[in-house]
């Protein structure tokens, strides 16, 4: 019996059978977004834009971002010998226009965000 409850205990290392799956139930499906599902309607800021935009492309960089990134910017500040309110961001995606007032929280103030279309600049 010993050996036998050996052989029926898996290696380490080996892989797992595959476990069965539950049935989805209607209160499932009722959770899962559909692509077919109609898209939310856009923000009201993206009238504002100068340009034609697509509102999922649109969705700002939360300030802990930004936060994160501040070593990095501060890092090339002194590599530049600049203290960072001397620094120059240039963020060419506009969004909804906040990145200058968020690194201007954080002690960068020289920041480059114009509401206009990055992609037809660059293109012309």
């Amino acid at each position: 019996q010993q050996q036998r409850e050996r052989r029926h205990k898996p290696r380490q290392g080996a892989p797992r059978p595959p476990q069965p799956t539950r049935q989805r139930g209607k209160e499932d499906m009722d959770r899962t977004p559909t692509l077919a599902s109609p898209p939310a309607p856009p923000p009201p800021a993206l009238a504002d834009l100068a340009f034609d935009a697509d509102w999922l492309d649109h969705f700002e960089t939360p300030l802990e971002a930004y936060r994160d990134l501040l070593p990095a910017l501060e890092h090339l500040a002194r590599g530049l010998g600049k203290p960072l309110s001397q620094l120059e961001v240039l963020d060419p995606f506009f969004c909804q226009g906040t990145v200058a007032a968020l690194l201007a929280q954080l002690g960068v103030p020289r920041v480059i965000n114009r509401n206009r279309d990055f992609y037809a600049d660059v293109a012309g």
